[in-house]
């Protein structure tokens, strides 16, 4: 990542809190107990009419950017996070991180549920949020699970059931998902875990957010930075990366069968769905922190949604050829971030021997 050589300038700007609308609901955040950053957090809640409330809500990260310093372009040169790490100095993380029991700045997507579970009502808005509580992933089926009836218990379980549905069915396909634990596997080696239940849960809420929105951008043809995916599904090829990986063939060899099955996902104005997730489209919103094009759809979001952007066809041609130079280094980076994860843990394998 680009060295930082002077912390001073890269300082975030002060926000009017009274953009921000101030919200007392229950609010969760659930995380690996190894995160880095906490820029998600969670709510549900009962309406008077019989529907339900669903809130998700993510750190305004847009709002931090100060153009009179030179964050911006230390962000675009880092593009991503390297293993989870933020992409800016944790000084700057720290005062942006959703910790429990202090007043944040996040953008809050609300979408109102019938009792079908179908959205019926949806907005953006900027939200003044206090979380409750930080869990880990760990505590959803301890609290799930504890004896007397809390609040905490109540609202846990209420959002781990919604989580088991909100995907309407769009699970991913079972052999993308098994080529992509085989893959994650090579790449992270012994860091690699498999999903709890906690871990599942906030998943299901991230594909739901991050397929959503880029939906409706497409459907009102709003320009976005698409994530596509196209995936092979060949039986043959399937069964040859699992023999080859079960008997422990050469690891080069394997990756390379495993991109000859599930192609690495690539960013685009161009919508093409992510066939792997079966989705008709999908476009990252739900990690400002850690990825350069979070960042960007979420600047893009409060444009259409909070401040009411209306684009003409010219506008968005200029929009379009903007968002084309990110998606170029958008790639650029993700090949040199898997080849800096893949050659580091083959380091350390060897090292262990």
């Amino acid at each position: 990542m680009k060295k930082i050589e002077n912390l001073e300038k890269f300082t975030i700007k002060k926000v009017n809190w009274k953009n921000y609308k101030e919200n007392n609901r229950y609010i969760l955040t659930f995380d690996d107990p190894n995160a880095k950053i906490l820029e998600n957090a969670i709510s549900f809640d009962c309406l008077k009419n019989g529907n339900y409330l669903l809130g998700l809500y993510v750190v305004d990260m847009d709002a931090y950017l100060d153009g009179e310093n030179n964050l911006k372009e230390y962000i675009y040169e880092n593009t991503m996070s390297i293993k989870g790490y933020p992409m800016v100095p944790k000084e700057i993380t720290n005062k942006l991180s959703l910790e429990q029991n202090k007043r944040k700045k996040t953008i809050a997507y609300l979408f109102e549920l019938d009792r079908n579970l179908c959205v019926v009502n949806f907005k953006v808005e900027r939200h003044n949020i206090k979380v409750k509580y930080n869990l880990k992933f760990s505590d959803v089926k301890k609290i799930m699970e504890y004896p007397l009836d809390t609040k905490l218990k109540r609202k846990v379980s209420q959002i781990y059931n919604l989580s088991k549905y909100i995907l309407n069915d769009k699970e991913e396909k079972e052999e993308y998902h098994e080529v992509k634990e085989i893959s994650k596997k090579i790449l992270y080696d012994n860091e690699y875990k498999e999903k709890n239940k906690g871990a599942k849960m906030i998943s299901n809420y991230q594909i739901f957010l991050n397929s959503y929105i880029p939906l409706y951008c497409y459907q009102h043809d709003l320009p976005y930075l698409y994530r596509n995916n196209e995936f092979n599904r060949s039986i043959k090829l399937i069964t040859t990366l699992k023999e080859k990986y079960k008997h422990n063939i050469d690891l080069e060899d394997v990756l390379s069968f495993v991109y000859a099955i599930y192609e690495p996902s690539n960013y685009s104005t161009e919508n093409k769905g992510h066939a792997g997730l079966n989705l008709d489209a999908y476009g990252e919103v739900s990690k400002p922190l850690r990825s350069l094009a979070s960042i960007v759809n979420q600047k893009l979001i409060n444009e259409y949604f909070i401040n009411g952007l209306v684009l003409n066809e010219e506008d968005k041609k200029v929009y379009i050829n903007e968002l084309n130079k990110i998606c170029e280094q958008l790639n650029k980076k993700r090949i040199l971030y898997d080849n800096y994860i893949y050659e580091a843990n083959k380091i350390l394998k060897k090292n262990k021997k």
